[in-house]
């Protein structure tokens, strides 16, 4: 079965240039999972494999060889068994965001325990559910839609940052993973609501910190970060009736003040943040994006190049339900999200959080920065 590219599907092709296009997600069960009734759920018999044992050459490997664009499969599952049941899904990041892929892993739960009540089950899909991101816009009412029109939806004379470039031949990606703890992410949500700000923007907060201490750019200039921005927010269930890509981006800009304390830099987040969600500027990048694309995608592809911001990227992709990955009598103990591969200077971070603690997760190619980015990230937020 075929469908459309969406015009949001489109647009992440044009990302290639800077990633692997392929997300990541590995489960960690408490219990065993059913090998058999895992590849009937995800319907992917020819590439679902399960490794017993001495597995994990074989789990680097997977997770880092990147599917092509536009060939099947687009979702690939491994199962890996030994003292723990690990699930690795990879999905196309062409066809599903952050929670695009939450939930693809909510459906295959819910296949995987149906089968378990009846081997027979099979879903049955509404074919009527959009995927398209115009679909958000008939909930926005006219003034709304028309204030974001009026503003650009990319700001534009923003400074270009990120790591060193990569070298013609890049090094083959590397999985960092850092944990912030049930108690020190407690006391975090504590401290963003006695600011008057969110657990996101103190997280980016410690982010650009983090980016001014190891990439030392020019003081006083404003310097941008992409942060995704869900459009499901819009819908009334807040879901998707399919998987899909509906995310716009966020860029707030935010200036190195050497000797700047925590709280200093955290207003500046704050305040950037506020005005960036004051223009709406996922509202009109679903309307230039589509109009952008009637052209054809190398029309889009030209003024990507010359319009699109290069920087690094953060996306707070929030608490996972444990009903959302509820495999039966399995049960799920640690859920860690990895957004592409980015190559340099592109430079991403994903936070998830699961049972209370959050992980900081990234993939790149080369390691070197990246490990004292990520350092420097849990140092720099609050005690």
């Amino acid at each position: 079965m075929r469908f459309p590219a969406a015009p949001s599907d489109q647009l992440m092709y044009l990302n290639l240039a800077t990633d692997d296009g392929q997300a990541r997600i590995v489960l960690t069960f408490e219990g065993r999972l059913d090998p058999g009734r895992m590849a009937r759920a995800a319907e992917l018999k020819p590439v679902f494999r399960r490794i017993d044992g001495g597995g994990a050459d074989e789990f680097v490997r997977f997770m880092a060889e990147a599917a092509t664009p536009g060939r099947p499969p687009q979702v690939q599952v491994r199962l890996y068994r030994t003292d723990r049941d690990v699930l690795c899904i990879k999905i196309s990041h062409l066809v599903a965001d952050g929670a695009g892929a939450l939930d693809y892993i909510g459906r295959l739960a819910r296949i995987y325990r149906a089968l378990g009540i009846d081997a027979a089950y099979r879903p049955q899909p509404d074919l009527r559910l959009s995927r398209h991101p115009a679909q958000v816009l008939r909930h926005v009412s006219r003034s709304e839609l028309a204030r974001a029109l009026h503003r650009r939806p990319v700001p534009q004379g923003l400074a270009r940052w990120g790591l060193p470039p990569a070298p013609a031949h890049p090094s083959p990606p590397v999985f960092l993973v850092r944990r912030i703890g049930v108690e020190r992410l407690a006391g975090l949500l504590r401290y963003a609501r006695s600011q008057g700000t969110s657990l996101t923007e103190l997280l980016l907060a410690a982010y650009f910190r983090s980016l001014f201490e190891v990439l030392d750019p020019p003081a006083g200039v404003p310097l941008p970060v992409a942060v995704p921005i869900n459009l499901r927010r819009y819908l009334p269930s807040g879901a998707a009736g399919r998987i899909s890509n509906l995310t716009g981006a966020l860029l707030p800009a935010v200036s190195r003040e050497p000797g700047a304390a925590f709280g200093a830099t955290l207003a500046q987040v704050h305040a950037a943040m506020q005005a960036a969600h004051a223009s709406h500027p996922e509202l009109a990048q679903v309307v230039y994006g589509s109009l952008a694309l009637l052209p054809g995608v190398a029309v889009m592809r030209r003024l990507a190049r010359r319009y699109q911001v290069a920087c690094p990227a953060f996306a707070n992709l929030g608490v996972i339900d444990p009903a959302a990955v509820h495999f039966g009598g399995a049960a799920v103990c640690d859920v860690s999200m990895f957004g592409p591969v980015q190559y340099p200077p592109a430079f991403g971070l994903s936070v998830n959080t699961f049972h209370g603690a959050a992980t900081v997760t990234t993939g790149t190619c080369g390691e070197a920065p990246v490990q004292r980015l990520l350092d420097r990230f849990l140092k720099e937020l609050p005690a």
